[in-house]
Protein backbone atom coordinates (compact mmCIF):
# COMPACT_ATOMS: atom_id res chain seq x y z
CA UNK A 1 0.00 0.00 0.00
CA UNK A 2 3.09 2.74 0.64
CA UNK A 3 4.63 2.37 -2.98
CA UNK A 4 1.76 2.59 -4.35
CA UNK A 5 0.12 5.23 -2.76
CA UNK A 6 3.24 7.11 -2.82
CA UNK A 7 2.85 6.58 -6.58
CA UNK A 8 -0.63 7.84 -6.71
CA UNK A 9 0.18 10.97 -5.27
CA UNK A 10 2.00 11.74 -8.33
CA UNK A 11 0.32 10.01 -11.05
CA UNK A 12 -2.72 12.06 -10.28
CA UNK A 13 -0.83 15.49 -10.33
CA UNK A 14 0.46 14.45 -13.16
CA UNK A 15 -2.99 14.43 -15.15
CA UNK A 16 -3.78 17.69 -13.34
CA UNK A 17 -0.42 19.31 -14.31
CA UNK A 18 0.24 17.60 -17.80
CA UNK A 19 -2.93 17.28 -20.08
CA UNK A 20 -5.00 20.10 -17.69
CA UNK A 21 -7.77 17.60 -17.24
CA UNK A 22 -9.55 18.77 -14.13
CA UNK A 23 -12.30 16.90 -14.45
CA UNK A 24 -12.32 14.90 -11.03
CA UNK A 25 -15.76 13.60 -11.23
CA UNK A 26 -14.77 11.89 -14.64
CA UNK A 27 -11.53 10.50 -13.51
CA UNK A 28 -13.58 8.46 -10.51
CA UNK A 29 -15.98 7.43 -12.70
CA UNK A 30 -13.29 5.69 -14.83
CA UNK A 31 -11.33 4.30 -11.54
CA UNK A 32 -15.03 2.83 -10.55
CA UNK A 33 -15.88 1.29 -13.62
CA UNK A 34 -12.37 -0.15 -14.17
CA UNK A 35 -12.56 -1.82 -11.11
CA UNK A 36 -15.58 -3.81 -11.25
CA UNK A 37 -14.63 -4.59 -15.00
CA UNK A 38 -11.17 -5.86 -13.54
CA UNK A 39 -12.92 -8.21 -11.06
CA UNK A 40 -15.33 -9.51 -12.82
CA UNK A 41 -12.94 -10.47 -15.77
CA UNK A 42 -10.88 -12.01 -13.06
CA UNK A 43 -13.63 -14.10 -11.71
CA UNK A 44 -14.75 -15.14 -15.22
CA UNK A 45 -10.97 -16.54 -15.68
CA UNK A 46 -11.60 -18.14 -12.10
CA UNK A 47 -8.74 -16.17 -10.42
CA UNK A 48 -10.65 -14.82 -7.70
CA UNK A 49 -14.24 -15.31 -6.15
CA UNK A 50 -16.28 -12.84 -4.35
CA UNK A 51 -19.80 -12.36 -3.95
CA UNK A 52 -22.48 -10.97 -6.73
CA UNK A 53 -23.65 -7.20 -5.71
CA UNK A 54 -26.79 -7.37 -3.82
CA UNK A 55 -29.37 -5.30 -2.71
CA UNK A 56 -28.06 -6.19 1.42
CA UNK A 57 -24.79 -5.77 -0.01
CA UNK A 58 -25.41 -2.19 -1.00
CA UNK A 59 -27.04 -1.27 2.43
CA UNK A 60 -24.43 -2.61 4.67
CA UNK A 61 -21.72 -0.67 2.39
CA UNK A 62 -23.78 2.20 1.96
CA UNK A 63 -22.17 4.90 4.79
CA UNK A 64 -18.98 3.47 4.07
CA UNK A 65 -19.33 3.75 0.20
CA UNK A 66 -20.65 7.35 0.87
CA UNK A 67 -18.26 8.42 3.52
CA UNK A 68 -14.84 6.86 1.11
CA UNK A 69 -17.00 8.55 -1.70
CA UNK A 70 -16.41 11.86 0.13
CA UNK A 71 -12.59 10.59 0.93
CA UNK A 72 -11.17 10.07 -2.62
CA UNK A 73 -13.24 13.08 -4.36
CA UNK A 74 -12.15 15.42 -1.55
CA UNK A 75 -8.67 14.50 -1.39
CA UNK A 76 -8.30 14.72 -5.55
CA UNK A 77 -9.45 18.48 -5.38
CA UNK A 78 -7.24 19.04 -2.73
CA UNK A 79 -4.58 18.04 -4.75
CA UNK A 80 -5.29 19.96 -7.92
CA UNK A 81 -4.13 23.09 -6.39
CA UNK A 82 -1.45 22.33 -3.79
CA UNK A 83 1.72 20.55 -4.13
CA UNK A 84 2.36 17.31 -3.38
CA UNK A 85 4.57 18.84 -0.23
CA UNK A 86 1.78 20.58 1.32
CA UNK A 87 -1.16 18.05 0.51
CA UNK A 88 0.82 15.70 2.85
CA UNK A 89 1.42 17.77 5.48
CA UNK A 90 -2.54 18.28 5.52
CA UNK A 91 -2.83 14.19 5.26
CA UNK A 92 -0.70 14.32 8.32
CA UNK A 93 -3.47 15.70 10.34
CA UNK A 94 -5.21 12.05 10.14
CA UNK A 95 -3.41 11.27 14.21
CA UNK A 96 -5.21 14.59 15.32
CA UNK A 97 -8.51 13.33 13.36
CA UNK A 98 -8.40 9.43 14.94
CA UNK A 99 -7.60 10.74 18.44
CA UNK A 100 -10.18 13.18 18.27
CA UNK A 101 -13.29 10.77 16.56
CA UNK A 102 -12.29 8.15 19.08
CA UNK A 103 -12.43 10.16 22.15
CA UNK A 104 -16.24 10.99 20.83
CA UNK A 105 -17.26 8.08 19.53
CA UNK A 106 -16.20 5.73 22.06
CA UNK A 107 -14.75 7.40 25.02
CA UNK A 108 -11.09 6.57 24.38
CA UNK A 109 -8.92 7.69 26.37
CA UNK A 110 -5.14 8.30 25.19
CA UNK A 111 -1.58 9.55 27.08
CA UNK A 112 -0.30 12.53 27.37
CA UNK A 113 2.33 11.99 24.90
CA UNK A 114 -0.18 10.96 22.27
CA UNK A 115 -1.57 14.68 22.94
CA UNK A 116 1.63 16.13 22.38
CA UNK A 117 2.41 14.49 18.83
CA UNK A 118 -0.59 15.20 17.68
CA UNK A 119 -0.62 18.63 18.69
CA UNK A 120 2.66 19.75 17.03
CA UNK A 121 1.43 17.77 13.86
CA UNK A 122 -1.56 20.24 13.93
CA UNK A 123 0.61 23.15 15.26
CA UNK A 124 2.97 22.45 11.93
CA UNK A 125 -0.24 22.02 9.57
CA UNK A 126 -0.96 26.07 10.78
CA UNK A 127 1.91 27.10 10.36
CA UNK A 128 2.83 25.70 7.19
CA UNK A 129 -0.16 27.43 5.60
CA UNK A 130 0.83 30.47 6.82
CA UNK A 131 3.96 30.03 4.88
CA UNK A 132 2.23 28.89 1.54
CA UNK A 133 2.55 31.23 -1.02
CA UNK A 134 0.37 29.45 -3.03
CA UNK A 135 -2.46 29.15 -0.17
CA UNK A 136 -5.51 27.94 -1.31
CA UNK A 137 -8.20 27.80 1.27
CA UNK A 138 -10.88 25.52 -0.53
CA UNK A 139 -8.07 23.28 -1.09
CA UNK A 140 -7.09 23.15 2.31
CA UNK A 141 -10.54 22.75 3.18
CA UNK A 142 -11.19 19.77 1.09
CA UNK A 143 -7.90 18.38 2.28
CA UNK A 144 -9.33 18.13 5.71
CA UNK A 145 -12.31 17.53 5.16
CA UNK A 146 -10.49 14.05 3.11
CA UNK A 147 -9.28 13.55 6.40
CA UNK A 148 -12.33 13.64 8.80
CA UNK A 149 -14.29 11.50 6.39
CA UNK A 150 -11.65 8.94 5.41
CA UNK A 151 -11.38 8.41 9.66
CA UNK A 152 -14.82 8.07 9.72
CA UNK A 153 -15.44 5.57 6.82
CA UNK A 154 -12.48 3.27 8.53
CA UNK A 155 -13.21 3.56 12.21
CA UNK A 156 -16.75 2.35 10.87
CA UNK A 157 -15.20 -0.72 8.98
CA UNK A 158 -13.35 -1.84 11.90
CA UNK A 159 -16.38 -1.40 14.64
CA UNK A 160 -19.32 -2.22 12.55
CA UNK A 161 -17.69 -6.17 11.93
CA UNK A 162 -18.52 -6.14 8.27
CA UNK A 163 -18.03 -9.84 7.69
CA UNK A 164 -17.38 -10.02 3.89
CA UNK A 165 -14.04 -10.69 1.92
CA UNK A 166 -11.74 -8.22 0.50
CA UNK A 167 -13.02 -8.70 -3.48
CA UNK A 168 -16.78 -8.45 -2.06
CA UNK A 169 -16.34 -5.31 -0.53
CA UNK A 170 -14.02 -3.70 -3.40
CA UNK A 171 -16.51 -4.65 -5.45
CA UNK A 172 -19.32 -3.52 -3.85
CA UNK A 173 -18.12 -0.61 -2.78
CA UNK A 174 -17.10 0.31 -6.22
CA UNK A 175 -21.03 0.05 -7.67
CA UNK A 176 -22.21 2.09 -4.34
CA UNK A 177 -19.77 4.83 -5.42
CA UNK A 178 -20.64 4.47 -9.45
CA UNK A 179 -24.26 4.52 -8.19
CA UNK A 180 -23.57 8.23 -6.03
CA UNK A 181 -21.39 9.87 -9.24
CA UNK A 182 -24.38 8.88 -11.44
CA UNK A 183 -27.00 11.01 -9.14
CA UNK A 184 -24.36 13.80 -8.81
CA UNK A 185 -23.86 13.98 -12.52
CA UNK A 186 -27.69 14.59 -12.75
CA UNK A 187 -27.24 18.06 -11.02
CA UNK A 188 -23.66 18.98 -12.28
CA UNK A 189 -22.83 17.43 -15.78
CA UNK A 190 -19.11 17.20 -14.74
CA UNK A 191 -18.75 13.62 -16.49
CA UNK A 192 -20.32 14.89 -19.60
CA UNK A 193 -18.60 17.98 -19.68
CA UNK A 194 -15.33 16.66 -19.45
CA UNK A 195 -16.04 14.84 -22.73
CA UNK A 196 -15.54 18.13 -24.84
CA UNK A 197 -11.42 18.67 -23.32
CA UNK A 198 -9.28 19.37 -26.04
CA UNK A 199 -7.40 16.67 -24.92
CA UNK A 200 -9.54 13.85 -25.01
CA UNK A 201 -8.48 12.36 -27.98
CA UNK A 202 -5.22 12.35 -27.21
CA UNK A 203 -2.43 9.39 -26.55
CA UNK A 204 -0.99 11.77 -24.31
CA UNK A 205 -4.37 12.22 -21.95
CA UNK A 206 -5.15 9.03 -22.25
CA UNK A 207 -1.31 7.45 -21.30
CA UNK A 208 -1.81 9.55 -17.89
CA UNK A 209 -5.30 8.28 -17.10
CA UNK A 210 -4.30 4.85 -17.93
CA UNK A 211 -1.75 4.89 -15.46
CA UNK A 212 -4.08 6.42 -12.88
CA UNK A 213 -6.70 3.96 -13.09
CA UNK A 214 -4.08 1.18 -12.85
CA UNK A 215 -2.89 2.22 -9.64
CA UNK A 216 -6.58 2.70 -8.61
CA UNK A 217 -7.67 -0.59 -8.82
CA UNK A 218 -4.52 -1.89 -7.00
CA UNK A 219 -4.51 0.99 -4.64
CA UNK A 220 -8.48 0.13 -3.70
CA UNK A 221 -7.47 -3.70 -3.29
CA UNK A 222 -4.55 -2.49 -0.61
CA UNK A 223 -6.63 -0.39 1.11
CA UNK A 224 -9.71 -2.63 1.57
CA UNK A 225 -6.94 -5.72 2.23
CA UNK A 226 -4.92 -3.57 5.19
CA UNK A 227 -8.33 -2.63 6.39
CA UNK A 228 -9.22 -6.40 7.41
CA UNK A 229 -5.78 -7.43 7.85
CA UNK A 230 -3.15 -4.44 8.59
CA UNK A 231 -1.31 -4.45 12.22
CA UNK A 232 -1.13 -1.27 13.91
CA UNK A 233 2.33 -0.87 14.30
CA UNK A 234 3.24 -1.21 10.48
CA UNK A 235 -0.05 0.82 9.46
CA UNK A 236 2.06 3.61 11.55
CA UNK A 237 5.73 3.02 9.99
CA UNK A 238 4.16 2.69 6.44
CA UNK A 239 1.99 5.46 6.60
CA UNK A 240 4.42 8.11 8.24
CA UNK A 241 7.33 6.58 5.94
CA UNK A 242 5.82 6.82 2.85
CA UNK A 243 4.25 10.42 3.59
CA UNK A 244 7.88 11.94 4.70
CA UNK A 245 9.05 10.76 1.04
CA UNK A 246 6.09 12.16 -0.55
CA UNK A 247 6.60 15.59 1.19
CA UNK A 248 10.56 15.57 0.01
CA UNK A 249 10.07 14.98 -3.54
CA UNK A 250 6.82 17.18 -3.56
CA UNK A 251 9.17 19.98 -2.84
CA UNK A 252 10.74 19.26 -6.40
CA UNK A 253 8.05 18.15 -9.12
CA UNK A 254 5.36 19.53 -10.87
CA UNK A 255 6.56 23.03 -10.38
CA UNK A 256 7.89 22.31 -6.84
CA UNK A 257 6.55 24.51 -3.88
CA UNK A 258 7.92 28.22 -3.37
CA UNK A 259 10.06 28.25 -0.64
CA UNK A 260 9.96 30.11 3.01
CA UNK A 261 10.89 30.31 6.38
CA UNK A 262 7.48 29.01 8.30
CA UNK A 263 6.42 26.67 5.00
CA UNK A 264 9.99 25.02 6.20
CA UNK A 265 9.56 25.03 9.69
CA UNK A 266 5.33 23.75 9.93
CA UNK A 267 6.91 20.95 7.74
CA UNK A 268 9.49 20.45 9.92
CA UNK A 269 7.16 20.22 13.10
CA UNK A 270 4.50 18.85 11.10
CA UNK A 271 6.70 16.24 10.38
CA UNK A 272 8.49 15.53 13.62
CA UNK A 273 5.06 15.49 15.33
CA UNK A 274 4.12 12.10 13.03
CA UNK A 275 7.36 10.38 13.73
CA UNK A 276 6.91 10.87 17.45
CA UNK A 277 3.04 9.32 17.41
CA UNK A 278 4.96 6.36 15.04
CA UNK A 279 7.37 5.80 18.05
CA UNK A 280 4.63 6.43 20.69
CA UNK A 281 2.35 3.49 19.27
CA UNK A 282 5.24 1.28 18.76
CA UNK A 283 6.27 1.81 22.67
CA UNK A 284 2.68 1.34 23.76
CA UNK A 285 2.44 -1.84 21.48
CA UNK A 286 5.98 -2.73 22.83
CA UNK A 287 4.04 -2.73 26.55
CA UNK A 288 1.33 -4.51 25.67
CA UNK A 289 2.79 -7.79 24.82
CA UNK A 290 5.54 -7.67 26.91
CA UNK A 291 3.68 -8.67 30.28
CA UNK A 292 3.37 -11.81 28.50
CA UNK A 293 6.55 -12.58 27.62
CA UNK A 294 7.67 -11.89 31.13
CA UNK A 295 5.31 -15.06 32.58
CA UNK A 296 8.25 -17.32 30.78
CA UNK A 297 10.96 -18.01 33.36
CA UNK A 298 13.00 -19.44 30.22
CA UNK A 299 13.28 -16.52 28.36
CA UNK A 300 15.10 -12.97 29.16
CA UNK A 301 13.97 -9.94 28.37
CA UNK A 302 16.35 -9.19 25.87
CA UNK A 303 15.13 -11.85 23.72
CA UNK A 304 11.25 -11.24 23.79
CA UNK A 305 12.31 -8.00 22.87
CA UNK A 306 14.22 -9.34 20.04
CA UNK A 307 11.10 -11.74 19.15
CA UNK A 308 8.46 -8.65 19.69
CA UNK A 309 10.71 -6.51 16.90
CA UNK A 310 10.98 -10.02 14.38
CA UNK A 311 7.45 -10.39 14.27
CA UNK A 312 6.58 -6.59 14.06
CA UNK A 313 8.91 -6.82 10.46
CA UNK A 314 6.78 -9.77 9.40
CA UNK A 315 3.87 -8.16 9.70
CA UNK A 316 1.27 -7.94 7.06
CA UNK A 317 1.38 -5.02 4.23
CA UNK A 318 -0.61 -1.52 5.42
CA UNK A 319 -1.74 1.78 4.56
CA UNK A 320 -1.19 4.62 3.77
CA UNK A 321 -1.53 7.95 4.56
CA UNK A 322 -2.16 7.44 8.18
CA UNK A 323 -2.32 5.70 11.06
CA UNK A 324 -6.20 5.18 10.11
CA UNK A 325 -6.37 1.21 10.36
CA UNK A 326 -4.30 1.74 13.51
CA UNK A 327 -6.35 3.96 14.88
CA UNK A 328 -9.48 2.18 14.24
CA UNK A 329 -8.13 -0.96 15.73
CA UNK A 330 -7.21 0.07 18.29
CA UNK A 331 -10.91 1.87 19.27
CA UNK A 332 -11.70 -1.94 18.78
CA UNK A 333 -9.69 -3.43 21.21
Amino acid sequence: YGVVSFLMNFANKAVFVNTGFHSVAAILFLQFLVTIASLRALRALGVVHFADYSCSLARELALPSLMYSFNVGLSLNALEHLSIAVYQVIKRLTPLATVVLARIVVGKKESVWVHLSVLAIFVGTVVTGLGDLRFHLLSYACGIGSVVSQCLYLLHIQRSGIKHSVLTMMYGNSFNCLGLLLVQEVFSGAIASAAAHPEIATLNLWLHLGLVLTLGVVLNFALFLCTTQASALTTTVVGCLKAIFSTLLGFFTFGGQPVTFLLLLGTFVNTAGALSYMWIRYCEKLARQLPSRKDDPHESDGMAQAELLASNATSDPAPQDNALVEEGRLVKE
